[in-house]
């Protein structure tokens, strides 16, 4: 589908689509799919032939079938064996037995490996014109962990890719950073994160100071930041291992032992449902 069709263009008429430009956005692909999707009087339905996965080995058939099965709790594997139960009202995919054993295929062998990603970068900044890095990991499913693994930023694997002019790579700067957000990308405390966006930016306007003081609980949390951001005592760590988890307010109750020490605590709240799933498995 040439791109001068992709959007600002209406013929609710055309009831046959045929796709051969390849697009790792699926901004894009929702876009070239959505010019067909125009209601008119005697057109009963929409035929889509999609022939650039067949093309090209890259592909993410997962993704598309997200976008349009986004209301489903079911994994894609199960919408392509159940024959595609929850596509919206009106809408059929049918899938030959080959095409189906194609595309579960494909499934499970997708990847974000390193050339991957940088693939998806240059389509998001041939699309966009720009780099925004939270819609590069919520429009081509790449998780925090999938780039910074690779101890790079988003903006420095572009930038190493050839995709950024005038900005310099320091491999020492990148790996440091890519660790620090590798871990800040585990916070799992709603509390801690609310408060870092509250007191992040007054920190800045205030060029390193804040005009009114700190509770101890709010120090702790600053203290907790430092740690997580510059690994000062994760040495035992896995990489990218959560140092902590914020579980809320608790009273000591009692200790015993020593060399370690045991330490008995009272939450004041029940813990959150996701930490009950985890200790489960301790």
């Amino acid at each position: 589908m040439p791109n001068i069709y992709n959007e600002g263009i209406d013929i609710p008429e055309v009831n046959t689509v045929l796709f051969l430009r390849p697009t790792e956005s699926l901004t894009v692909f929702l876009q070239q799919l959505g010019r067909e999707l125009r209601l008119c009087e005697g057109k009963e339905a929409l035929t889509v032939l999609d022939f650039v996965g067949q093309a090209h080995q890259k592909y993410s058939f997962e993704d598309r079938f997200k976008a349009l099965l986004s209301r489903s709790r079911k994994t894609i594997e199960q919408e392509i064996k159940m024959g595609f139960a929850n596509v919206p009202r009106g809408c059929s995919i049918q899938l030959e037995k080959q095409a189906q054993d194609y595309i579960l295929e494909n499934i499970r062998n997708a990847i974000n490996t390193k050339r991957n990603i940088i693939s998806k970068l240059y389509d998001l900044i041939e699309t966009k014109q720009e780099l925004k890095v939270r819609e590069f990991f919520e429009g081509y499913h790449v998780t925090p962990q999938d780039v910074y693994s690779k101890k790079v930023t988003v903006v420095g694997l572009a930038a190493q890719a050839g995709l950024l002019k005038g900005y310099q790579v320091d491999a020492d700067r990148e790996r440091l950073l890519a660790s620090a957000l590798g871990r800040l990308s585990l916070l799992n405390s709603r509390r801690w994160i609310t408060f870092m966006q509250k007191i992040l930016p007054e920190i800045r306007w205030g060029k390193g100071s804040l005009g009114h003081s700190l509770t101890g609980g709010e120090r702790t949390m600053l203290i907790m930041l430092h740690y997580t951001l510059w690994g000062k005592g994760l040495s035992d760590l896995d990489r990218f291992a959560s140092p902590f988890t914020c579980l809320g307010l608790a009273d000591f109750q009692s200790h015993y032992g020593s060399a370690p020490i045991s330490i008995v605590w009272k939450m004041k709240e029940p813990l959150p449902g996701f930490v009950l799933k985890k200790t489960v498995k301790v």
